[in-house]
């Protein structure tokens, strides 16, 4: 979350240093990665630790 979260006022405001649409992509990895948090509660399945959430989900949106 720290990654996303240092790149995204780079992106927006009067002083952009990096594209719009990079700080919009980080703005989503944020979001994926606080939501991701709930994964410590899952014990099988889709929010397991390790499971779908971790290596579908989080894994294409940080690709990207």
């Amino acid at each position: 979350m720290t990654m996303a979260a240092a790149l995204i006022p780079l992106g927006f405001g009067a002083g952009r240093t990096i594209p719009t649409w990079l700080s919009w992509l980080s703005v989503v990895l944020f979001v994926e990665q606080a939501t991701e948090t709930i994964t410590v509660f899952g014990q099988t399945g889709f929010i397991a630790p390790s499971g779908g959430m971790n290596l579908y989900l989080g894994g294409l949106i940080g690709m990207a």
